[in-house]
């Protein structure tokens, strides 16, 4: 038998989905998570901002196209489909016309975006609408 007696680690993430009708800029999303812009945890989440615009995987823009079937254009991507929330989430962004993007956080990534791949939130003001609670550990 083999024991490691290194660092042993297993990853783990956590998928987001983000709804917007308008843009998200840095400024609405400190407001939005209650962080003041001259705060010392703004640097955080400025990054966490800046690493889920990096990590998303997919997006659909259904401004463009409402007519798009929700199975063949993003579901079948995401694998959202079980969860009744957030499938009625997709498909209200669809008839609203909104933009609805997919991404993923891990704990491989920086020490914040491990931090909060470890954590699960639900960010939602007018217009705009960001769950991360789909875990997979």
């Amino acid at each position: 038998m083999k024991v490691r007696a290194g660092f042993v680690t297993n990853s783990s993430s956590t998928s987001f989905l983000i709804i917007l009708r308008e843009n998200l800029t840095k400024d609405k999303f400190l407001s939005m998570t209650g962080v003041d812009a001259d705060s010392p945890l703004a640097a955080v989440f400025i990054q966490l901002f800046e690493i889920m615009q990096d990590n998303i995987r997919y997006t659909v823009d259904f401004s463009s196209n409402r007519n798009i079937e929700l199975r063949d254009s993003f579901l079948d991507k995401c694998d959202i489909k079980a969860n009744t929330v957030l499938y009625k989430k997709v498909e209200s962004a669809r008839r609203n016309g909104s933009k609805v993007s997919f991404g993923e956080l891990s704990t491989d990534g920086s020490y914040i975006e491990g931090f909060f791949c470890c954590d699960s939130f639900v960010l939602e003001d007018e217009g705009i609408y960001i769950n991360a609670q789909e875990c997979d550990w």
